[in-house]
């Protein structure tokens, strides 16, 4: 019988797994152990390796010495813990990025890493919509001003400040991977100008989701709301800055569900002081967890929600179901090109280690 090690969380629970693989004969003949970690209830740690992992416990050295699967969700996925795992045939992360995975570790010893790029599609993309509502109609401002016994009515009844409804606003969409396409499913209902732009989707299948291909000025000069929606890497960190916030139209929005290194907090701050652009909805920020403290967190033109637009069941149960078939399909033979992170480790070889 082949062996798993499962490293769930508090979150991924054991019993969301065990759900997963109800039905899947591959799993019927896969002895499942689990090793728990205390995430989400204590902060991740980063090494030069990977980063947003939660250590594993010393019981995850025994325990995967006799297993050719390992599933993890925040767990890290090292060196040493792959040094100890001899029989090991596949890594599933249910992350739509495993940064907790050493994914050069995995193709130095041959192990393919699988993951699920659009798990949390469905639960951002709400998220982001319910992001732009609540800061275009000053829903989330309002609720902090009621808690301080303010009531300004009067402020949103004058004709020149009344703010915009969503319906037929120029929403632009920064990358148009699986959040913004489920997001620019849900702005269709609200009858919104889609405009995207994403160098590897090409215009034919933007223009068949009613979509509109651009560039990113066109994006930034002339949509009412701006919404991020691209990975953090070299060439995009700070992609959102000075320059480009000042494209932007004057009471523009700017919306952040990915990562907060893509914009330049300062260069947001200032715009917003000063009136440049209608307001920002961060659900990330630079450096997290913060502490409370922070220059955005005063200003009335900002929504800030500490990383949650993927907390949703949905997230998880859709992660978990897709590792327990991805790593089935592995084993019988129907090879996850498409969502392995190094592929070129799936072409068959006698004994790879």
């Amino acid at each position: 019988m082949r062996k798993a090690l499962v490293i769930s969380d508090r979150f991924f629970l054991p019993r969301i797994f065990e759900e997963a693989v109800e039905g899947l004969s591959f799993w019927e003949n896969v002895e499942r152990s689990y090793l728990e970690v205390a995430w989400p209830d204590t902060d991740f740690q980063r090494t030069e390796c990977i980063c947003e992992y939660i250590p594993y416990p010393s019981e995850a050295f025994s325990f995967i010495a006799d297993c050719e699967v390992l599933v993890t969700q925040m767990g890290a996925v090292d060196g040493p813990l792959l040094e100890r795992a001899r029989k090991l045939r596949v890594v599933g992360c249910l992350r739509s990025g495993p940064v907790n995975v050493d994914v050069a570790e995995c193709t130095k010893r041959h192990i393919p890493l699988v993951c699920v790029g659009h798990r949390s599609g469905p639960a951002v993309a709400e998220f982001t919509l319910g992001l732009m509502i609540a800061a275009r109609r000053g829903i989330a401002h309002e609720q902090n001003t009621k808690r301080r016994g303010r009531w300004n009515q009067c402020d949103y009844f004058h004709f020149q400040s009344s703010p915009p409804i969503l319906s037929h606003q120029r929403v632009g969409l920064v990358g148009f991977g699986n959040i913004a396409q489920a997001l620019a499913a849900l702005l269709h209902a609200f009858h919104c100008d889609i405009w995207a732009c994403d160098p590897a989707v090409d215009e034919h299948k933007m223009r068949k989701m009613g979509v509109r291909k651009s560039t990113l000025q066109e994006v930034l000069s002339a949509c009412d709301i701006v919404s991020l929606h691209v990975r953090l890497n070299s060439s995009t960190r700070g992609m959102i800055g000075e320059e480009e916030i000042a494209q932007m139209k004057k009471g523009a929005l700017l919306i952040n569900t990915a990562r907060g290194g893509l914009v330049d907090e300062v260069a947001l701050q200032r715009a917003l002081e000063e009136g440049k652009i209608g307001g920002a909805a961060l659900d990330t920020l630079e450096d997290e967890p913060w502490n409370g403290v922070h220059p955005l967190a005063s200003l009335s033109n900002v929504v800030l929600t500490p990383h949650i637009a993927g907390a949703a069941q949905a997230t998880v149960r859709i992660g978990a179901r897709e590792v327990a078939r991805m790593i089935a399909d592995y084993f019988t033979g129907s090879v996850p090109y498409g969502s392995c992170l190094n592929p070129e480790t799936l072409v068959k070889t006698e004994d790879p280690r």
